[in-house]
């Protein structure tokens, strides 16, 4: 049942982000409404084309959602990707769209490497409110 939930937030996430402003709260209360922990809601401002990086812990037997937008109207594109400790590409999600989402099951606890990116704006030269949200629910 709680998978179902996590494929309506990746489904419905990116709608929501390009109607309405300030779709993070509903994000976050969904989450914890439906049995998410939210493991961090980090945010940093952003010009486009530039990045903001955390390491972040991810433990075995959690399916995590990572959710990356920007409650800013003139945010057209965000990327979200996840870097293993030795800097190759984990998993990313550079398509098109105003939110970007990851879902996973880590084969083993670590440390990896989060990084957010704005990558297009209709503002270019101004900085912008980046957000990603991890949170995961328990098998």
């Amino acid at each position: 049942m709680k998978s179902l939930f996590v494929l309506l937030i990746l489904v419905m996430f990116p709608v929501f982000s390009c109607c309405q402003a300030a779709i993070f709260p509903e994000v976050l209360a969904y989450m914890r409404a439906n049995g998410f922990t939210i493991v961090s809601d980090k945010y940093a401002y952003l010009k486009q084309g530039e990045t903001s990086s955390y390491s972040e812990a991810f433990s075995k037997g959690r399916n995590y959602i990572i959710c990356t937008g920007s409650d800013d109207s003139n945010v057209n594109d965000t990327d979200v990707t996840v870097y293993n400790s030795d800097g190759s590409i984990y998993m990313s999600d550079n398509e098109s769209s105003k939110a970007a989402t990851l879902t996973f099951e880590p084969a083993f606890t670590r440390s990896m490497t989060v990084t957010m990116k704005n990558y297009a704006s209709s503002t270019p030269n101004s900085a912008s409110n980046i957000r990603t949200v991890i949170a995961y629910i328990v098998r």
